[in-house]
């Protein structure tokens, strides 16, 4: 936990970049039409309210070199059921195959 504490310390464009890519998915995602719900950390929730959906989705963004978790009930109320993106480092921006994925998604599963 130390080295990580010294990271922070030593390295804090690494927390900034980590800041603008957050804002830069959340914001592409809300303008594919996605609910993101309140999210403001780097655990950026896409909320889709069908298992079925969830679990598609999931796959589909993992066969396009994305990994998220899906997230279903009893995890969290039926409702909410979504999928959850972690933005865990700063990410080149050659890389940014997150949002394409979802755009793609959304045809593929009738999301939007």
């Amino acid at each position: 936990m130390s080295v990580a504490l010294d990271i922070i310390e030593e390295q804090p464009q690494l927390r900034e970049q980590l800041w603008k890519n957050t804002h830069k998915m959340l914001k592409s995602y809300k303008e594919m039409g996605y609910d993101t719900g309140i999210s403001e950390t780097p655990v950026i929730p896409i909320i889709i309210r069908d298992n079925m959906k969830v679990y598609a989705m999931c796959k589909l963004l993992f066969e396009n070199g994305v990994f998220v978790n899906p997230v279903v009930s009893p995890a969290v109320p039926r409702e909410e059921n979504c999928s959850a993106q972690v933005i865990w480092r700063p990410i080149p921006k050659s890389n940014w195959t997150g949002s394409w994925a979802l755009s793609k998604s959304r045809e593929t599963i009738g999301l939007i």
